[in-house]
């Protein structure tokens, strides 16, 4: 199973960025307000400028020498002392593995860092794995609701929240410190947990005890007895 890293984008990866974003605008067009068409003329200078702006952080993932994944935090677009996660996406091939709970976790360890009480997000109604995934991250829906502007009016989206102030950001390695979860195999990943209910991780199911894997993470609920499936282990680089 191979690596995968989280890594910080400095402005001197514009060009890693313009060819991610690119990408990720080709693949899943209904998921961004902005299209490929509108980027593409974009310069490198304003694609540099974006990953210099004041309070705002870039993360790509990496698997196997490739970047397969992108996300952003930065102050939100309307909510004054709020955080915003924007442009998520994962490449076809590293959905699954655990690479969006990585880029999400990445988020919300930047903005409780910043000092931020809430993160806030947009996603697709008609997006379903991005709406469980972010349920199991915690994000509840705020009752914000949106339309792509024409011609793509028929495009509808919902804003979720997450609650920093009862978050928990946990490198995997200190999972085991805590009442009620055990842990099979430690790493250097990052999660987010809720403090209290059951744990929103991803691929969660009903295997046994015994299903940690190598290069995962399997750990157990207290609440229901039944070991939850993170994924590969994630190396987040600052």
């Amino acid at each position: 199973m191979e690596m995968l890293a989280i890594e910080r984008m400095s402005s001197d990866a514009w060009e890693r960025l313009r060819a991610i974003r690119m990408r990720a605008l080709r693949d899943s067009p209904d998921a961004f307000w902005t299209t490929a068409a509108e980027e593409v003329t974009m310069t490198p200078g304003e694609w540099r400028r974006r990953l210099e702006r004041s309070g705002a952080a870039t993360f790509v993932a990496r698997r196997a020498g490739a970047d397969v994944g992108l996300v952003t935090g930065a102050p939100h677009h309307e909510r004054q002392g709020d955080a915003g996660l924007y442009g998520m996406w994962v490449a076809p091939e590293a959905r699954g593995t655990g690479a969006g709970v990585a880029l999400i976790s990445s988020v919300v360890q930047w903005a409780r860092s910043a000092g931020y009480q809430s993160l806030r997000l947009e996603v697709g109604d008609a997006n379903a794995p991005a709406v469980r995934l972010y349920e199991r991250m915690g994000f509840v829906p705020t009752g914000v609701t949106a339309t792509f502007p024409q011609p793509r009016a028929h495009i509808t989206e919902h804003e979720r929240v997450l609650d920093l102030s009862s978050a928990l950001v946990l490198h995997c390695a200190e999972l085991g410190r805590y009442s009620g979860i055990t842990l099979h195999s430690a790493g250097q990943g990052l999660l987010a947990l809720p403090r209290a209910g059951d744990l929103p991780l991803a691929h969660a199911g009903d295997r046994g005890p015994d299903h940690a894997r190598e290069g995962g993470v399997t750990v157990l609920t207290g609440q229901r007895g039944r070991d939850v499936d993170v994924g590969p282990l994630v190396e987040v680089a600052a």
